[in-house]
């Protein structure tokens, strides 16, 4: 490298990088986090019991008994002694386990700033950076500002802001902005009396009596050289911007505190809640940063090390075993499709080129061969139904669904003869027509909520002729004219009823056993951690999983109710546990606890993942019985 080059390097160096700086790089100095536990109090866990030491006996199934003392050993003594809870300890390990409860974790940590990144004339910005599978997601940045730089900050600021206060705001009256105002106004009123102008309202079409119009009045007191100048001003509020405001305000912050002296390391504890997913296994987080001086040198930092969590959640006790329930299938099986068919007014033709047609018309040619290329199903017969509304005279109506009737059967007759059945033979087809559809409106009326008079309306469809009752119901006008929108459309309708048989089926009936799908479906909302529509479903299988659901929604007693019916397992008692523990009743907890670990050994390890059971093996030093 020759010395012109290395001057370069040099120059560029230090005009980047303050000498503070790259001492800070040199030295790779870098902000620190550390795992933030709470104590139980921290987990909303609602413990009623005293706080005061407690002693009781645990009896094993062998007849062992164990005396549970709450208790710490003295690491200098070996003494056990009486154990006084902290509300918050700060854990230097890199991996941390911890609850998900909800479908929420909440991830505590501890950002420590050291002394040697805060300076007056310095803005340390802090990025949290979880990582989550392939997704990344960015917390909101912790801002450390000098007070040397935000004082700067301010000052820039305050100066942008007097440069924008300079400018005429686009709502200002413009005559008053931007004319000579008190000599327009009298040469007004001098020359042109029956002018409007200085109340806002032009008239060119009037003149002064040496024919000057308006316009050039106006253009003669007009102050052009302020329009300009102000539009110039707007043009350079960027470029201003960046001149005034060196260092802007950094936005979307957590925290933007200002230090003023240096008082040694600088801590902040942040705590966010995240919703988990399928995959939330494991969260991993690192700190990045950057420091900027108020010179304009700025430094990257490197990315702290990494602190990982693993997430444990309680649908890890969930029964994936299948569910069954009895079904009888039947040979023989009705499906029913309905389309929409307009015709004009008064006429009984097709017309498939409508618009409103197309879709139905569409989808009923689709059904049909679907049913035609069905490896389950031959088709018996096949029913066509028109309907009409009772708008108008019965007679007119009854002719009409009639012929719409035999109209739609002739337009569908190719695709219907198409369904053969095995044997070669088309199934049977037939037509009929319903002319006022009266009891499909009684169902909608009844369905509705926006009639006024909807009792006296019921009432009326008792009239036994069908013109009357539909005279009398129209003198209701608000109620009828909804209906006529809104009811008497959907009841003109064409209805197709398929009987089916099930193919190489003889037995009218047979009983077999398939799936429960919506048991099944209830399953797929809890691997989700949609807790609320899993408990809408399993809450009537009254189940393990309904009760882990419960529990995973806070509904402690309902959970509570299941757990107290199902079979005595491992699973259960520590299901148990975490209730009675949750309700304040330690020594059962502690009991049921140390129960399920009799039954799975497992348990002892889970105990440490669940707040409601670690800080129960805490208190109580359980790890000595748990593990001896």
């Amino acid at each position: 490298m020759n010395r012109g080059t290395l001057f370069l390097v040099i120059l560029s160096f230090t005009t980047s990088c303050t000498p503070s700086l790259y001492k800070i790089k040199r030295e790779r100095v870098v902000p620190t986090i550390s795992h933030a536990v709470y104590s139980d109090e921290s987990y909303n866990l609602d413990h009623k019991s005293s706080n005061n030491s407690k002693s009781f006996t645990y009896k094993g199934s062998d007849g062992r008994e164990i005396i549970i003392n709450e208790a710490v050993k003295d690491p200098q003594s070996g003494e056990m002694v009486r154990l006084r809870h902290l509300n918050e300890i700060y854990v230097s390990a890199k991996s941390l386990n911890i609850s998900e409860r909800g479908g929420v974790v909440r991830l505590d940590f501890i950002i420590r700033v050291p002394e040697s990144l805060q300076k007056s004339d310095w803005q340390t910005t802090l990025l949290p950076i979880l990582t989550r599978g392939a997704d990344t997601i960015h917390l909101e940045k912790i801002v450390l500002t000098g007070y040397g730089f935000k004082r700067s900050q301010v000052k820039g600021y305050k100066r942008y802001e007097r440069f924008l206060r300079s400018i005429i705001p686009d709502d200002a009256d413009f005559l008053e902005a931007f004319t000579d105002l008190p000599n327009l106004a009298i040469f007004l009123d001098r020359h042109l009396p029956g002018s409007k102008l200085i109340s806002g309202i032009e008239n060119d079409s009037i003149t002064t009596r040496f024919g000057i119009s308006e316009k050039k009045i106006l253009e003669h007191y007009l102050k052009e050289w302020l329009i300009d100048r102000n539009n110039r001003k707007k043009e350079e509020r960027e470029r201003l911007f960046s001149k005034y405001v060196k260092h802007p305000y950094i936005k979307n912050s957590r925290l933007d505190s200002v230090i003023k002296m240096v008082n040694g390391d600088f801590a902040y504890h942040y705590s966010q809640e995240l919703n988990t997913s399928e995959s939330s296994k494991k969260i991993s987080l690192n700190i990045c940063g950057e420091v900027r001086s108020l010179w304009g040198s700025s430094l990257i930092l490197p990315c702290s090390d990494t602190l990982n969590y693993y997430i444990s959640s309680m649908i890890n006790f969930t029964d994936t075993t299948k569910r069954y329930i009895s079904k009888v299938v039947e040979r023989r099986v009705i499906e029913r499709f309905d389309i929409k068919v307009n015709f004009r007014v008064n006429s009984t033709e097709i017309e498939p080129e409508m618009e409103s047609n197309q879709l139905h018309l569409s989808r009923l040619k689709d059904y049909i061969s679907n049913v035609y290329q069905s490896k389950l199903y031959n088709t018996d017969s096949v029913t066509i139904t028109a309907f009409s509304s009772p708008e108008g005279s019965y007679r007119l109506n009854e002719r009409l669904s009639k012929e719409r009737g035999e109209s739609v059967y002739k337009y569908f007759k190719g695709s219907i003869d198409s369904l053969k059945m095995d044997s070669g033979s088309a199934p049977y087809v037939r037509w009929k027509s319903v002319a006022e559809d009266w009891s499909g409106l009684r169902e909608l009326i009844i369905a509705e909520r926006n009639f006024k008079d909807k009792s006296s309306i019921i009432k009326l469809l008792t009239i036994e002729d069908p013109d009357i009752r539909e005279s009398k119901i129209s003198l209701h006008k608000e109620d009828y004219r909804y209906i006529k929108e809104r009811l008497y459309p959907a009841l003109r309708r064409v209805s197709f009823t398929f009987y089916l048989s099930r193919k190489n089926m003889v037995r009218d009936t047979v009983h077999t056993n398939v799936e429960d799908t919506l048991y099944k479906r209830g399953m797929v909302y809890l691997g989700r951690r949609e807790y609320a529509r899993a408990a809408d479903i399993l809450k009537d299988y009254r189940d393990i999983n309904s009760a882990i659901a419960y529990l995973s929604l806070g509904k402690d007693f309902s959970a509570s109710e299941i757990l107290s019916f199902l079979k005595e397992s491992a699973s259960v008692l520590y299901l148990k546990a975490i209730v009675a523990s949750r309700s304040g009743d330690e020594e059962s907890a502690v009991n049921l606890f140390l129960r399920s670990v009799e039954l799975n050994v497992a348990m002892a390890y889970r105990g440490a993942l669940d707040p409601e059971i670690s800080f129960l093996i805490r208190k109580y030093n359980l790890n000595n019985e748990l593990y001896r």
